[in-house]
């Protein structure tokens, strides 16, 4: 899904390091690592070559009330 999403508004992949921070919107408990590493996965070959470009991560869980605020929001740029 990441993925789809990355392509349809026209992401292209980098090929020099990059940082990556991702804000998590949810209700439900969740191991931040485990969801982190699945972005990350589904990113790769469309925001970047491969995710062992990533030289800077910053994850943050934001807890919502409901469902209609859940969504995680991506922010990826060259490093340096």
């Amino acid at each position: 899904m990441v993925g789809l999403v990355a392509k349809a508004t026209g992401c292209k992949p980098t090929y020099g390091p990059v940082f990556v921070a991702l804000d998590i919107y949810t209700r439900r408990k969740m191991d931040l690592d485990n969801v982190a590493k699945s972005i990350l996965d589904g990113l790769n070959g469309i925001a970047y070559v491969d995710d062992d470009q990533v030289v800077e991560l910053l994850v943050r869980k934001h807890m919502v009330k409901n469902t209609t605020e859940e969504r995680v929001e991506i922010e990826i740029r060259e490093a340096g």
